[in-house]
């Protein structure tokens, strides 16, 4: 593994919103979903495959970012959903390759989280205001939709999906957001599958472990394609349909093959959580290391 680390102290201000489980035990592939049919456990012992991966570590984004997003030039955006404590979240900017300054934007409001680019609009999930609003390239306000506690985006293309806080999945259909998934724990993030259905991270609701669930777009689970994780966070997927996941609780970031490989990319930095890709397939992600880190990550093989 090639690490390119650049390192300085940042001010830490991250606010836990959500409770920590206990260090996972195991993770297993169950049933049957998009990433083949393996229903063997994999230990965390010795469960992961060998996989080289290039990471350049960047200092100098705040702690506590909660949405992710680049435009088609490969811009960063991302909101300082946590490390402004009482203040109004904002929306930043950072240029490839994401090693200057931070630009911030005019956009803010409280607990700004998930953010989106599809279509060159910008879909903004504002938690605490129970809306999200939609932007156009030059970040001229649209529209909005109302929606209790929005978290997180996804799209298959056509539709928009919106993954809630109270563990529920709407859809945007004309004017109103479409409920299609109910009844969700403790969900953080959302992913469009590439193959007509969506991964979203949760918990169990049996043992409160946290797991990948896999669900049709019309909402029917058909599956969970991991389980046993500690408290997962942020999914994407890079050009290759790797599916990249990262777990807080164990500083983990994850990737598992459409083969249902599974393998640790890093384990080095404090809270890994959103994750975003650019254009040439890099992963972009967020961590709280000192004060605020970001990742630039590339499978290497």
């Amino acid at each position: 593994m090639n690490i390119t680390m650049e390192m300085n102290k940042y001010k830490f201000g991250l606010m836990v919103k959500k409770s920590i489980l206990p260090l996972c035990i195991s993770l297993w592939f169950v049933s049957q979903n998009s990433y083949g049919q393996a229903a063997l456990p994999i230990s965390v012992a010795d469960p992961l495959q060998q996989a080289e991966f290039s990471i350049k570590a960047i200092p100098g984004i705040p702690s506590g970012i909660r949405g992710m997003a680049v435009d088609e030039n490969d811009v960063l955006y991302f909101s300082d959903t946590y490390s402004r404590l009482n203040d109004d979240s904002r929306i930043y900017t950072l240029d490839p390759p994401y090693t200057g300054e931070p630009s911030m934007t005019e956009i803010s409001g409280q607990s700004i989280a998930g953010l989106m680019w599809f279509k060159n609009r910008l879909y903004i999930a504002f938690l605490n205001k129970d809306e999200i609003e939609i932007y156009d390239e030059n970040l001229e306000f649209l529209e909005s939709r109302v929606i209790k506690s929005p978290l997180n985006f996804t799209t298959d293309g056509n539709n928009v999906y919106i993954l809630t806080y109270y563990g529920s999945i709407g859809v945007i259909s004309g004017n109103r957001v479409k409920t299609v998934v109910k009844g969700l724990s403790k969900a953080s993030d959302i992913q469009y599958s590439g193959a007509s259905t969506l991964y979203v991270t949760d918990h169990s609701l049996e043992n409160g472990k946290g797991q990948i669930a896999e669900y049709a777009n019309g909402g029917l689970q058909t599956g969970i394609l991991l389980s046993d994780l500690a408290d997962p966070a942020g999914l994407e997927m890079d050009l290759s349909n790797n599916l990249y996941i990262t777990d807080p609780c164990t500083n983990r970031v994850l990737m598992l093959t459409p083969g249902s490989i599974l393998s640790l990319v890093t384990d080095k930095f404090l809270n890994p959580h959103c994750l975003t890709k650019t254009s040439a397939g890099e992963i972009l992600v967020s961590t709280d290391h000192e004060g605020g880190t970001l990742l630039v990550i590339k499978a290497v093989r």
